[in-house]
C-alpha cells in the first residue's frame, strides 16, 4: 500500500467533517440524540478525524498553531473511547461549535499541501 501523505490525512478529516455536517444537520439535539444510527455514524468520524491527526507529522502540526491538534486528539479519546457511555451535550457542542470553526482552516492547510505536494 502506498504511504499516505498529510494533504491525504487532511482530506480525511475535512470528508469526516462533512458527514458529521450532513447527518447532525437540521435536527436539535434531542432529534440527533433519538437516533443512535446518526450518532455513531458522527462517533465514527470523529474517530477518523482524531485518528487523521493522529498520523500527520508533528512538524506540520507545530506549523499550524492555529488548529487545536491536542483538541482534536483528546475530544476522540473522550467521546469514542469512553465506552461507558457518550456525552451526548458534549458531542453536540463539539459537533456545532468546534468542527464548524475547523473547515476554512483545514481547507486552507489542504491546498497548501496540494500545491507543494506533500
Amino acid at each position: 500500500m502506498p504511504e499516505r501523505m498529510p494533504a491525504d490525512s487532511v482530506n480525511d478529516i475535512l470528508l469526516s467533517i462533512e458527514h458529521v455536517r450532513d447527518f447532525s444537520s437540521k435536527l436539535s439535539i434531542d432529534e440527533f440524540s433519538a437516533e443512535a444510527m446518526r450518532v455513531e455514524a458522527c462517533l465514527y468520524n470523529i474517530y477518523i478525524i482524531g485518528t487523521a491527526v493522529s498520523n500527520l507529522p508533528e512538524n506540520l502540526k507545530n506549523e499550524n498553531p492555529q488548529i487545536p491538534w491536542a483538541l482534536l486528539e483528546e475530544t476522540k479519546a473522550k467521546l469514542v473511547h469512553d465506552h461507558i457511555g457518550t456525552d451526548i451535550q458534549l458531542l453536540w457542542n463539539y459537533i456545532k461549535f468546534e468542527l464548524p470553526s475547523l473547515v476554512k482552516k483545514f481547507t486552507k492547510l489542504h491546498e497548501e499541501l496540494s500545491t507543494t505536494g506533500i
